[in-house]
């Protein structure tokens, strides 16, 4: 199971005045992961081999999922909402 707090952050830009607008979402949600996608076979595996073929990625303090076909690293929780993780 993994616990998972962060703060994103976007900010649209407005071209009317110059004027800057900062929204924030704060994520805190707790995912128990079961498995991940990997990209370059589009197989579904489970957690125990997601990690073994480096797609996901718990070494940090924030975990993510690597793409296997681009290298491109996600946080957990943008991965689970794409889909990439379940």
């Amino acid at each position: 199971m993994v616990e998972y707090s962060s703060t994103r952050r976007s900010l649209p830009i407005t071209d009317i005045v110059n004027i800057i607008t900062v929204r924030r979402r704060i994520i805190d949600d707790a995912y128990t992961v079961t498995g991940a996608v990997d990209a370059r076979t589009a197989e579904r595996v489970d957690c125990t081999e997601a990690v073994a073929r480096s797609i996901l990625d718990f070494s940090d303090t924030e975990a993510e999922f690597v793409n296997t076909r681009t290298g491109a690293r996600l946080p957990l929780h943008d991965a689970v909402e794409y889909g990439w993780v379940s």
